[in-house]
């Protein structure tokens, strides 16, 4: 490994350890210290090896604990923590992780995170089906969403947002928002026009039977019930 990716590559062997963390401490910069640790814990979390992935999270936990000034760090790196907990189903962990990201949102904006992380945090309320949580994710992403600096302009993040609103709408039988949300999803999942011609997989919605069929069966209830 080139000394100058020092912070790069899953790489975690002990002469890769000693080496980041010689170059970690001679770096002064607390704001860049906390963004080496993010990108070497990033590339450890996306590693296929467990070993390497407890690590990630040890690093991520270190931006956490070590800078908490910097701010878009330590929220991005909240989030990056509740994706993984996410993908390992430890949607409890996943749950707390993505709170605390968006608990940033309204005092310090969404830059330096995805920018979506209420989106993510919805997605897992939903997805363990905790209903009594429900309203409040709604007014997360109706009332605050804007308030906390929501902007969306990729497809398939616009996807995610009218995707997971539809789901929640209809349990709380708001069936004409949960209508409109689930028709602007399944119309945004028809686009396969890259939005820029040199990235043409950016914003392309990918859309599982699964999610589809979720879609269309809110669509047909509501039908169903408004000829009844």
């Amino acid at each position: 490994m080139r000394e100058k990716e020092w912070f790069r590559g899953d790489d975690w062997d002990v002469e890769t350890q000693m080496l980041f963390e010689s170059k970690l401490k001679r770096s002064r910069d607390p704001y860049n210290k906390a963004q080496y640790l993010r990108i070497k814990a990033s590339y450890l979390l996306d590693s296929k090896d467990q070993d390497k992935q407890i690590e990630g999270c040890k690093l991520m936990g270190r931006v956490i604990s070590e800078y908490p000034n910097e701010i878009s760090h330590v929220m991005f790196a909240y989030e990056q923590l509740g994706d993984y907990y996410f993908t390992e189903k430890k949607y409890i962990e996943s749950e707390l992780n993505y709170r605390q990201s968006v608990s940033f949102y309204r005092k310090n904006g969404r830059g330096g995170s995805s920018g979506i992380g209420d989106i993510k945090l919805a997605e897992t309320i939903v997805k363990t089906e905790q209903s009594s949580k429900f309203s409040e994710m709604y007014s997360l992403l109706v009332d605050e969403f804007k308030e906390n600096g929501g902007s969306l302009s990729l497809n398939d993040d616009i996807f995610r947002y009218y995707s997971v609103l539809a789901k929640i709408s209809i349990k709380l039988n708001k069936n004409e928002a949960a209508k409109e949300y689930a028709q602007k999803a399944l119309e945004l999942a028809l686009i396969k026009e890259p939005q820029l011609d040199n990235h043409p997989k950016l914003g392309v919605v990918k859309i599982s039977d699964d999610e589809q069929s979720t879609l269309e069966h809110i669509l047909m209830t509501i039908k169903q019930m408004e000829r009844n």
